[in-house]
């Protein structure tokens, strides 16, 4: 077999995971009624809070924190069942039968069930957009507390940058499902790691800058969400001058979130 047709037949085995996955996902209700509410809780918050009337830089801000932390529900509730439910019903061992690497079998799970948490983000910042552009005052070119321009190409940079955060929490729930033995054993440590994520990654960096202040760069983009959030400050909102050193560090911490617990997955995988 030459090597372009050994890339093609890796590809095709590729593409068979990714879209057996999408149609595992497509297929589970309780996936639909997630990304529903998921969906309806982002356009009810960014309406209620109104800020969308004021211009794109409002939206975001109304929108920001919530994200940080409702993502991770979301990306760990569609990824860390993923791989365990194929190994406690036996699926997973018919699947090593077949000639597919465990690598491409992480890796097609992990694009399929990240191509709907993308999806489901994605949806209702879009929708938050439009309304935005159909509502906003149009004499307010600049944000009341920061000097960036109001454009919708800031919200689009926003909606690029939350779509870049699903990643690395969808990464982490499946290197949880490919741990855990269990479904109670995988809810408590995506638990664990969702309060780290939300809360204990921020506490831990504010106790550590007090005592090593010069590591502050390294220590803001400790866990995903402070990463996403240094990302958005600099190039969404303008609250902090961007610098190439932190676009680069919180860049780093996203990718490092992503390829790391992918990788672990795969050597779980292949024990």
């Amino acid at each position: 077999m030459t090597v372009k047709e050994q890339i093609q037949t890796r590809a095709f085995r590729l593409q068979a995971i990714i879209s057996r996955e999408v149609k595992t996902v497509w297929r589970t209700r309780t996936y639909f009624v997630l990304g529903i509410a998921f969906i309806a809780v982002i356009i009810g918050l960014a309406h209620s809070a109104g800020g969308y009337e004021a211009g794109y830089g409002p939206a975001v801000v109304d929108l920001l924190t919530p994200l940080e932390i409702l993502v991770p529900v979301l990306g760990f509730a569609f990824g860390y069942r993923a791989i365990l439910s194929d190994t406690t019903s036996g699926e997973h061992d018919i699947l090593q039968t077949f000639p597919v690497r465990q690598w491409t079998y992480v890796a097609g799970v992990f694009i399929g069930r990240a191509l709907w948490t993308i999806v489901i983000v994605f949806f209702p910042l879009l929708a938050v957009a439009g309304l935005t552009a159909v509502t906003s005052v149009e004499t307010v070119p600049f944000y009341e507390t920061h000097d960036a321009a109001d454009s919708p190409i800031l919200f689009g940079r926003f909606i690029v940058l939350t779509v870049l955060y699903t990643l690395p929490i969808v990464a982490i729930a499946l290197a949880i499902s490919a741990f855990a033995k269990s479904l109670w054993s995988a809810l408590a440590l995506i638990a664990i790691l969702f309060m780290f994520i939300s809360f204990g990654g921020d506490l831990l960096a504010l106790i550590a800058l007090e005592r090593f202040p010069d590591l502050s760069i390294y220590l803001s983009a400790m866990t995903p969400n402070s990463a996403y959030r240094g990302l958005v400050f600099e190039h969404v909102l303008g609250a902090s001058e961007p610098t190439a050193a932190h676009s680069v560090i919180n860049a780093i911490s996203i990718m490092a979130w992503t390829i790391i617990p992918v990788s672990i997955a795969v050597f779980i995988q292949q024990r």
